[in-house]
């Protein structure tokens, strides 16, 4: 086991009185396990083979370059995610997946977009009742956390009845973890400001979508009186890993997590399974799988299905604005060869357009 260093978080400036308030509740409530924290090792990809030992050894002394293999990960846009496993020296087949090593490297520059002191700190809370890796050791520019075994999920798999269920009933269970006493509020509109700051080109655009944001958040949020808890806020298909072997879902990337509308974190799953948009009817049976399993038990009940159905219309279209702000932010800071920011922000406005005026109605 890693040798146990106790930190203290302390919360990031921030012009935004709201963001550090989020910031602050965070910090309260997430109960920080041990972990081996080594500041003065910062990793590369490219260099990872040769320098992850001296850090994989402190957690299982045994292994080395040579009884280990490395699977690479790369679906993710804004980090290295590289898996470790012990394997058979005679026969190179890996000895217990479920005893792997999860490695990520933070991308350059994404700490403008991810609290990455929040995203420890949710992980480390809710690997307590087992929502999460384990994280076993942090360095400068990422963890080493346990390996959660299973094959991530595509679009069709997440939208087929059996696996819908599992996802329903594991978000279900996720909403329904203990709160702290402080009355909630959403991060969702300090985190659209913030993605919006970013946005240098000021055009029609720009000024259309600074004025949506400032409408949303002086009459349009006060109108929501459903419960807050604590959201993923990006369930798309690669963050739901499916273990057949256990018929079971699991959840991973909590980089976008914090204190949300329930219905939101339901929206932002179905908006994310690109052009198969769930039909109203798929959304009632999810839904009714949902509030099944949900054991924190609320007012949001008594609404019927076609009322719930109704506002997840309207968190979609804050769902397709909030990544509508991101992908333009980082298309005006970043640049990936692999994915075109800019085009995935007009793909979401677009679709933001669309679903507006169910959100601005009355």
């Amino acid at each position: 086991m890693p040798c146990a260093i106790r930190i203290e978080i302390a919360p990031k400036r921030t012009s935004n009185r709201d963001e550090l308030q989020c910031l602050r509740i965070i910090c309260q409530v997430m109960s920080i396990n041990d972990s081996t924290i080594v500041k003065d090792v910062a990793l590369t990809e490219l260099s990872l083979e040769n320098n992850i030992f001296s850090l994989i050894q402190i957690i299982h002394p045994q292994w080395s370059k040579f009884n280990t293999v490395f699977k690479r990960f790369d679906k993710g846009l804004n980090n290295s995610v590289i898996a470790v496993f012990e394997i058979d020296t005679n026969t190179n087949e890996i000895i217990n997946e479920s005893e792997g090593l999860l490695i990520k490297i933070y991308g350059h520059d994404t700490d403008l977009f991810i609290d990455r002191q929040n995203e420890l700190n949710i992980m480390k809370k809710i690997s307590n009742h087992g929502f999460s890796n384990n994280i076993l050791l942090q360095f400068s520019n990422g963890y080493i956390c346990s390996y959660i075994p299973g094959e991530a999920c595509n679009s069709k798999q997440v939208l087929s009845e059996h696996i819908s269920f599992l996802i329903a009933k594991k978000l279900a269970h996720y909403h329904s973890l203990p709160l702290p006493n402080e009355k909630l509020g959403t991060c969702l509109i300090s985190r659209m400001k913030k993605f919006f700051s970013a946005i240098k080109v000021k055009d029609q655009l720009h000024t259309n979508l600074s004025a949506d944001i400032e409408h949303i958040e002086t009459f349009i949020m006060p109108r929501f009186e459903l419960d807050i808890v604590l959201c993923h806020n990006d369930l798309v298909a690669d963050n739901i890993i499916y273990n057949v072997e256990k018929d079971d879902v699991s959840f991973i990337d909590f980089e976008y997590g914090f204190y949300n509308y329930w219905l939101y974190d339901i929206a932002d799953h179905f908006t994310q399974c690109d052009d198969l948009y769930p039909s109203r009817e798929y959304q009632k049976q999810w839904l009714s799988v949902y509030l099944l399993y949900k054991t924190k038990h609320s007012r949001d009940e008594q609404f019927d299905l076609d009322t719930l159905c109704n506002l997840i219309t309207k968190f979609s279209a804050l769902s397709n604005l909030f990544w509508t702000l991101w992908a333009y932010a980082k298309a005006h800071l970043m640049n990936n060869d692999h994915f075109s920011y800019e085009e995935n922000g007009k793909m979401r406005y677009n679709k933001y357009l669309e679903l507006k005026p169910f959100l601005f109605v009355q």
